[in-house]
């Protein structure tokens, strides 16, 4: 996306708390406030360490919308932090029967007290693909699914889930062979989006009791929680902001911005707002010291996004007092910020700095999630672990893996090298006709 210069009407955006559209396709969001939860999780991330996501549709579509992987790796550019994806819709932490087909069309005995997380054949399980990752850290995004069985299956959910993160625990797969360091993620709540699509006061009754379950497992067994579904309740109920789902329960491309955020939050890793200040003293004119957003902010949401009071209010703040009345523009890096009037600056404006380096990290993080994607979910898996492995796909394929796992990890060192991004930026007032 290039850069544009875009007159921000300060009135209209702190007046609604959203910004348009065209003001977010230019400008960095965000420097996050804190949202965080009475009790945060404790996480501790080593240099070097691979993270890896497991669970339902929530973490297979952190595949498409990076943004979360793009904060912690420009929280913790020092780490240089790998990151994988294994999620997989439908994925249940309960055990159940699971027909075990030899293939597309075929149906085959089934299998009692196994997982419920449907595979191709030969494929192997969400363990042994763990396991192939040397996974250090492990994200497992679970409750959204299982909530369906309502609270009639909620001491069965509370029993296996425990089981089955002990099973995941008990695998020596990180550096030095160590136990993965696991953290627990709750589902997001069922939003009420209205029209033909069910409504969800039930649902969110089941999803706030799973929730808590899952934070009595997570305490017993001292892991990292991190609870969406209280925090992002308010932004399902504030409508000055777009919806963050398209369906309810899974997550459009701006609701996983926002709750991008929230799990930074829930992990207290949300650097504190950064704030400029300056005294004009009577003059239309003043020197302003440079702007420091160190870790680079998360990239701007989607451009027809409307984005939420509170998320607009985790922006950078400049406040410029004894300015003489008139109207005026900031500059950041060479391009228009933001326009508002002397009153307007002596209050203090949310500004968005220029989003080049946030966004170039971004979509970095795409690409190479979906290079791994293409190895991981392999359309032509009939051939690489199917049944046609032998005789033809042992010829080409095992090469052709090594080369895309070089691919990924290419798109790793790209990765890190833009997370390094320099966060001090220039700052200047100019008067609005200039």
């Amino acid at each position: 996306m290039t850069n544009r210069k875009v007159e921000v009407k300060l009135k209209r955006a702190m007046g609604n708390y959203w910004l348009t559209a065209a003001a977010w396709l230019s400008f960095f969001a965000v420097m996050p406030g804190c949202l965080a939860a009475d009790k945060l999780p404790s996480l501790s991330l080593k240099t070097g360490d691979r993270v890896v996501f497991i669970g339902n549709t929530f973490a297979e579509r952190l595949t498409w919308h990076g943004y979360f992987e793009a904060m912690l790796a420009s929280r913790f550019p020092e780490l240089k932090l790998t990151f994988r994806n294994l999620g997989f819709s439908g994925d249940e932490a309960v055990r159940g029967q699971l027909g075990t087909g030899a293939g597309p069309g075929t149906i085959g005995p089934l299998q009692t007290n196994t997982w419920l997380q449907l595979r191709a054949l030969n494929f192997g399980d969400i363990f042994s693909h763990v396991e192939e990752q040397k996974a250090d850290v492990i994200f497992a995004c679970y409750g959204m699914n299982e909530s369906f069985a309502g609270t009639s299956g909620l001491s069965k959910f509370e029993k296996d889930l425990t089981t089955y993160l002990g099973r995941l625990l008990d695998l020596k797969c990180g550096a030095a062979k160590s136990s993965p360091r696991l953290v627990l993620v709750s589902p997001i709540p069922h939003e009420d989006l209205g029209g033909d699509l069910p409504e969800p006061i039930g649902h969110n009754d089941d999803l706030r009791a799973y929730t808590e379950a899952m934070r009595r497992v997570a305490a017993g067994m001292n892991l990292p929680f991190i609870d969406l579904f209280n925090p992002a309740r308010p932004f399902l109920d504030d409508k000055s902001g777009s919806p963050l789902t398209f369906n309810g329960i899974h997550l459009t491309r701006y609701g996983n911005w926002v709750v991008a955020q929230l799990m930074m939050d829930q992990l207290g890793f949300t650097p504190a707002t950064v704030n400029l200040t300056a005294d004009a003293a009577g003059s239309d004119r003043v020197a302003l010291p440079q702007l420091n957003v160190q870790p680079l902010p998360i990239a701007p949401p989607p451009a027809d996004a409307k984005v939420h009071r509170a998320l607009i209010e985790r922006l950078p703040l400049v406040k410029i007092t004894g300015l003489l009345p008139g109207s005026y523009k900031l500059r950041i890096n060479g391009h228009d910020a933001a326009k508002a009037t002397a009153a307007d600056l002596s209050k203090g404006i949310h500004v968005l700095p220029a989003a080049e380096a946030s966004e170039n990290l971004a979509a970095a993080v795409d690409d190479k999630n979906w290079e791994f994607f293409m190895k991981y979910r392999a359309v032509n898996g009939e051939y690489i672990y199917g049944r046609r492995k032998e005789p033809f796909g042992v010829v080409n394929f095992p090469k052709e893996r090594e080369f895309q796992e070089q691919l990924v990890a290419e798109k790793d060192a790209r990765i890190h090298e833009l997370a390094n991004a320099p966060g001090l930026l220039k700052v200047e007032l100019l008067k609005a006709d200039e």
